[in-house]
């Protein structure tokens, strides 16, 4: 609906537009540059709420202490955010791996390879003339198997660094 020729942006601008999308390498940073639009949202509400969970002694006593801005940041904020960092990182890997909307609505003839993903892939696959719904099912299994893996080694690796105090 973005690129068609009636189409959103057809509308708003009222000529055609240049295939920006077309191209394998400006899709995928129309589709990063999407992505950092869509998400940022919820990424601050997310910090906003930790942030709204740090008391607010701890950042005065610093102060008292004689920290600057910049020290009571990097030696209290961050430590205490350390949880929501974490957060944010493992919900943005997960997301990662599986991102098919955004990718599938922008997508077009020229760029179809370059950014597809291993969600395109499966959809792709059992959505065929011919479906393979066990080769489907198995991609889709192996897909959690990595999301899985990656998220018990996100957890070792940096869940020491995370202080919940």
């Amino acid at each position: 609906w973005l690129m068609e020729p009636r189409g959103i942006l057809h509308m708003l601008f009222g000529a055609d537009l240049p295939a920006w999308l077309a191209g394998p390498g400006l899709a995928l940073v129309a589709i990063l540059i999407y992505n950092i639009w869509v998400y940022t949202g919820f990424a601050a509400v997310i910090f906003l709420a930790g942030l709204g969970n740090i008391p607010r002694e701890l950042n005065e006593a610093a102060r008292i202490d004689g920290a600057s801005g910049w020290q009571t940041f990097r030696h209290v904020t961050v430590p205490l955010l350390s949880p929501t960092i974490f957060f944010q990182v493992l919900i943005a890997t997960i997301g990662t791996f599986q991102a098919f909307t955004n990718i599938w609505l922008m997508r077009q003839a020229g760029a179809y390879n370059a950014v597809d993903t291993v969600s395109i892939y499966i959809f792709q696959n059992i959505r065929s003339a011919h479906p393979d719904y066990a080769y489907g099912s198995a991609l889709a299994f192996v897909l959690f198997f990595v999301i899985l893996l990656l998220t018990l080694l996100q957890n070792r690796v940096v869940g020491r660094r995370v202080f919940y105090g």
